[in-house]
């Protein structure tokens, strides 16, 4: 239900996103010139795309399997 990004030097949570309702089963992580963005993909159907430094979902996409 909820992905986190971890610092590896501090082994401390960095960031949490929260919003699926079932578990997060795939991530994938974009670098950007403009900011970094997180998608996620869940049991719940849903793939959600993730500002990384806000922690805010910016786009959910409903009815993905």
């Amino acid at each position: 239900t909820t992905a986190k990004v971890w610092d590896v030097q501090s082994g401390k949570c960095v960031r949490s996103f929260v919003g699926h309702s079932d578990y997060v089963r795939s991530v994938a992580f974009s670098p950007s010139d403009g900011g970094a963005y997180l998608a996620t993909g869940s049991d719940d159907t849903t793939a959600k795309v993730w500002d990384v430094q806000s922690g805010k979902c910016v786009r959910s996409f409903v009815g993905h399997s």
